[in-house]
């Protein structure tokens, strides 16, 4: 049997006695930053109102609680006229629905390609500043930095944010998207001390990879209180509407003997080469152990 199937197979004895041999040989690692990420998925259709535009975009944006950071990475195409602002709007009345104005810097993010149709964008701002914000945004929300930054967390942490990319064609906006946490690899919904755990959670994962439903999909588990997703209905519903997230190397497969050994591994504690060899698709967009570490932080909030 080839070793990387015999691992998606491993029995819960087997993940347990693997799991204390992964923890003992662990160092000790620095307490993580709280890094909240959101998604972002940007169309014609999510504008308000609704255009006809074919362009499209997706990426992340995530904010540091510890450093007080904003991070945005994401690529865009297929966008009817050229590029000529990008900002976050915040905050709307209704999550998910509605118009607000700019809460960001104006008249765009610095470094975000302007002029174009298609292209990709990577950048870090500082929110305890406040050329990171639209004047106007830091003056109707308590006239600082700091209440600025606090409005603006939560109004995002709401849904009532949305990322906007307006065009020559477009001048109110071609493609936007409101600001969506990320599904966590918190399956069962237990969010305290059980939260992200190999016992449950990764293994229910794996399963589900392997295409069990029913009865065959939570047996063994402990799925009780705190957890508040226990039946496989309600964790197979859970797993159907993140299954994209659940392709960690970015190959467009989700694949148990790849993307389940390296959720498994990670949720076990393991790290660097430990973590990659032998579970990576050859030529995956993510190979790397920094890349997938950083990839499963997002789907492992704190």
């Amino acid at each position: 049997m080839n070793h990387r199937f015999a691992l998606v197979s491993i029995s819960r004895m087997a993940l347990r006695a693997v799991a204390c041999l992964a923890l003992m040989s662990l160092p000790a690692s620095p307490v993580a930053a709280a890094l909240i990420p959101y998604q972002i998925s940007l169309s014609g259709a999510n504008e308000s109102p609704v255009n006809s535009s074919l362009g499209v975009g997706s990426g992340t944006v995530t904010i540091d609680t510890t450093l007080n950071t904003m991070t945005i990475v994401m690529s865009f195409s297929g966008l009817s006229g050229n590029t000529t602002a990008a900002h976050i709007h915040c905050c709307t009345v209704t999550a998910g629905t509605g118009t607000a104005g700019v809460a960001t810097m104006t008249p765009s993010f610095t470094g975000f390609p302007l002029g174009v149709k298609s292209s990709s964008f990577s950048a870090t701002y500082d929110l305890t500043v406040a050329s990171s914000y639209n004047a106007a945004y830091i003056t109707a929300n308590g006239g600082t930095t700091g209440s600025a930054y606090t409005a603006l967390s939560a109004g995002i942490a709401a849904g009532k944010a949305y990322f906007n990319i307006h065009t020559s064609v477009f001048g109110g906006g071609e493609i936007r998207a409101f600001l969506l946490p990320f599904p966590s690899l918190d399956v069962d919904n237990s969010v305290t001390v059980t939260r992200y755990n190999a016992f449950t959670d990764g293994l229910l994962i794996l399963r589900y990879m392997q295409g069990l439903t029913g009865p065959a999909l939570i047996a063994g588990t402990t799925l009780a209180a705190p957890a508040t997703r226990i039946t496989s209905g309600d964790i197979k519903s859970y797993l159907d509407g993140m299954r994209t997230s659940l392709d960690v190397d970015g190959d467009t497969l989700v694949d148990p003997a790849t993307d389940g050994i390296l959720i498994l591994r990670y949720l076990l504690g393991l790290r660097g080469t430990a973590l990659i060899q032998g579970a990576v698709t050859p030529g995956a967009p993510r190979s790397t152990a920094t890349d997938i570490e950083a990839y499963l932080a997002t789907l492992t909030p704190p």
